[in-house]
């Protein structure tokens, strides 16, 4: 009797675990055997995708060992099908060869192998229509995750922390799976705060936690869990062109503290508002310690009889240490104080300031009509496209509209997002109002006023951070330009010519400057 192998193999687990495709495909090909008086000698199952190498396939990697291993034993190997061989040219082909090599011939029950160019055509024309199948099912598949992916929905493997349920509305959908999710919150929202210095420390963390049972975390596989937008309810798949956005799904922290470790992690932290950065500590992280670098910090010291003191600290060893709060913000004060810009200056700023916001209001207005015009015309568009996708003959052509009227309503939904811009006049002369305040008497503004008011007059009169040193004091300022304007006195307007790129012949030396 001719000894004989045989080769089962489906697509997905589902398949194998639901379909019973396997055991079909095993019980014809044994009754083939029975037919033809073979022996079998063994079966070989996989639950592996056609497309790829066929090597990557285990059982079919088990097949070729086991030839190997019976070099003076011509096995038949049988198949229910072509397609279970392969389903690309090229990948046919190789194992073809590879059988061939080890002087096993294949059989096929719906396909007679042969040997001739004719045959080998007819068997390559077959092979390529399998190939075509495979890649037109793929290429169907992508486009119905993109377009779900473009509605906000997450289909591909579901992370650590969530799991897909089925939802009556939504259908497939996110959901935060316990108590992975609370691990990973706390780990994430650890990180925003700075309570984890490295990402060694994350993953030591998570290892500890058992996030991923005994197996341990290292610091690529802590930068993972960080970087996944999903846990921020966020959905998006570059590759495919599919931007981030808001999902349908919850996450379990908020977009605000995924941006803060994102930009920790690409060294851009910025300077967040502290929840303790109350009035007391006005200048907390925008005075820079001059020998080291670092923002100063502050809090509330406690003494021998038990009452609580005000300092600015800078943390580093060796720098300046402490500075009672008052000795600081006395400093910072008399730098607020140095000038004041004339009435004549203020005037014609409050000239610029009108003849800008004019322009500005304009060009508001222009693509407001811009934008109404637009979301019109998408309106219309998806009416349209909902109206030919319920008539479409076929399932491609109303996937197509579909696919279209998906895109045109996110576009909908990002144009009406923003919202129309209203009351620009009255938003632009608060502006003013408050501008003129605060460059006119910049110390009168922040000795009155409250801590938004205070950094409001930090942001506007100086360009960046200030240094500090206990012997220079405030040795670097940095002005903006346009307080720096206001406040120059008129012989020496002329050095600021050359840094505006103004001639300095005009008369309205002092109106073009402020423009600029």
């Amino acid at each position: 009797m001719k000894k004989a192998v045989i080769y089962c193999r489906v697509s997905t687990t589902k398949q194998k675990t639901e379909g019973g495709g396997l055991e079909s495909q095993e019980h014809r090909c044994r009754e083939y055997a029975i037919q033809k008086g073979y022996e079998i000698k063994q079966v070989f199952r996989d639950d592996f995708s056609g497309g790829g190498d066929y090597k990557e396939r285990p059982a079919m990697r088990d097949l070729i060992l086991f030839l190997d291993s019976k070099p003076y034993d011509n096995y038949v190997v049988i198949f229910d099908d072509l397609k279970r061989l392969a389903r690309d040219v090229s990948s046919h082909w190789g194992l073809r060869s590879e059988f061939e090599a080890r002087k096993a011939t294949v059989e096929c029950l719906n396909f007679n192998f042969d040997d001739t160019p004719e045959g080998e055509f007819i068997e390559t024309i077959i092979a390529a229509n399998g190939e075509l199948e495979r890649k037109q099912n793929k290429r169907q598949v992508c486009q119905k995750m993109k377009a779900r992916l473009e509605r906000g929905y997450w289909c591909f493997h579901q992370p650590i922390g969530l799991q897909f349920i089925k939802d009556s509305l939504h259908g497939k959908l996110l959901t935060s799976k316990e108590p992975e999710a609370s691990i990973l919150k706390e780990t994430l929202e650890g990180y925003a705060e700075e309570r984890f210095s490295t990402l060694t420390s994350v993953a030591e963390f998570l290892t500890a936690k058992r996030i991923k049972g005994d197996s341990k975390i290292y610091a690529e596989g802590a930068k993972r869990f960080l970087k996944q937008p999903l846990y921020a309810g966020l959905v998006g798949y570059k590759p495919w062109g599919v931007e981030r956005m808001k999902g349908h799904h919850k996450g379990f922290i908020s977009e605000y503290t995924f941006d803060k470790i994102q930009n920790r992690l690409s060294n851009k932290a910025k300077n967040y508002a502290r929840k303790d950065n109350k009035e007391e500590f006005p200048l907390r992280n925008f005075v820079v310690c001059t020998d080291c670098g670092v923002p100063i910090t502050a809090s509330w010291t406690t003494g021998r009889a038990g009452r609580k003191y005000p300092y600015y600290r800078c943390l580093t060893k060796g720098c300046i240490g402490s500075i009672k709060k008052v000795e600081l913000e006395d400093e910072f004060l008399g730098l607020l104080d140095e000038s004041s810009p004339t009435n004549e200056i203020m005037k014609i700023f409050e000239e610029v300031f009108l003849e800008e916001s004019e322009k500005d209001i304009k060009t508001i207005q222009e693509s407001e009509q811009v934008k109404l015009k637009r979301i019109k015309e998408v309106e219309t568009d998806i009416s349209k496209g909902s109206e030919l996708a319920f008539r479409a003959k076929t399932d491609e052509m109303r996937e197509v509209y579909e696919e279209k009227v998906s895109k045109l309503k996110a576009e909908l939904k990002e144009l009406q997002k923003t919202g129309m811009q209203k009351n620009n006049e009255t938003g632009f002369g608060n502006i003013l109002e408050k501008g003129r305040d605060i460059l006119k008497n910049p110390l009168t503004t922040w000795e009155k006023g409250d801590l938004r008011d205070k950094q409001m007059i930090q942001n506007i009169i100086f360009k960046k951070k200030i240094t500090y040193n206990k012997n220079l004091k405030f040795g670097n300022t940095n002005f903006t330009l346009l307080y720096t304007v206001l406040t120059t006195p008129e012989e020496e307007k002329f050095n600021l010519v050359e840094m505006a790129g103004i001639e300095p012949a005009s008369k309205d030396l002092d109106h073009k400057l402020l423009q600029s």
